[in-house]
């Protein structure tokens, strides 16, 4: 790969988590590296078999497709939204970021043959524009927990200087924002508690590819290390009241950029 090659990445991330705890995650990845797009798809879940990554070359990618009813289809998988969706771009080392969070909350289907996951469900599209060895986000924090007709996302970035907490789809005012920690959101209206249930993955990224993908990207994505679970959220409101928190699931991550990770 040639160091002056600036490609697009499209990254689409979804998830589905039952009352029960049982999850479907769909990641759909799209490396647009001049006249070539490189499409890796992976299923992980706890509720049936899934396939390990795929790799494929085509012309056409696989996005988040939202139809006149404001369901979002990817492939035939479907999530529909509670609350609005939220975009943000944020700059590091000035290259943007663009983050389109379509579904912060509401219910999702994940299907695989003959099989299915319903739930409460989540849907993101991060898209950028760089050559890949010059990420340098340093420790990404990553989550999302949602309860009954109630939702919160977080997202904050060392590297980057960006923090931002969704409640309903709204920000939250960066002032209110208290602490984004790998057990606690908080802020000046609520807390969240979160107690880890399951490991979902955990390690660097070179470990969950196969050949040729983990040949054919650089030592700088490769390396990225990454710690996913499943957690159960409590969600308590801070207004001196007394009433129960609600409770959920969240699925929560935190991703290390290695800071010196410019081989090829």
């Amino acid at each position: 790969m040639s160091r002056g090659m600036v490609c697009r990445v499209d990254k689409v991330y979804g998830d589905v988590v039952d009352a029960s705890g049982r999850y479907a995650i769909l990641y759909i990845v799209n490396v647009r590296l001049g006249p070539l797009t490189l499409i890796a798809e992976q299923l992980v879940s706890n509720r049936f078999a899934a396939p390990g990554m795929r790799l494929r070359v085509r012309r056409s990618v696989c996005l988040p497709l939202t139809e006149p009813t404001g369901r979002i289809c990817v492939g035939p998988s479907e999530w529909m939204p509670d609350c609005p969706a939220v975009e943000q771009t944020f700059t590091d080392s000035g290259h943007e970021y663009r983050w389109r969070c379509l579904c912060p909350g509401g219910a999702g289907v994940i299907r695989h043959g003959d099989a299915s996951l319903a739930g409460c469900g989540y849907l993101e599209h991060l898209s950028f524009r760089l050559p890949p060895w010059e990420l340098a986000l340093g420790e990404l924090r990553w989550g999302r927990w949602l309860g009954e007709n109630d939702s919160v996302v977080w997202v904050a970035s060392d590297g980057a200087d960006f923090a931002l907490v969704l409640r309903r789809g709204e920000a939250v005012a960066q002032e209110n924002i208290v602490a984004i920690a790998e057990r606690r959101i908080e802020t000046s209206d609520f807390s969240l508690d979160l107690a880890a249930v399951e490991t979902i993955r955990k390690g660097a990224l070179i470990g969950l590819l196969s050949w040729p993908l983990g040949w054919l990207l650089p030592r700088s994505l490769t390396a990225i290390d990454e710690d996913k679970r499943l957690f159960e959220g409590s969600l308590r409101e801070r207004d001196g009241t007394h009433a129960a928190p609600t409770r959920g699931f969240a699925i929560a991550e935190s991703v290390i950029f290695p800071h010196s990770g410019h081989g090829m």
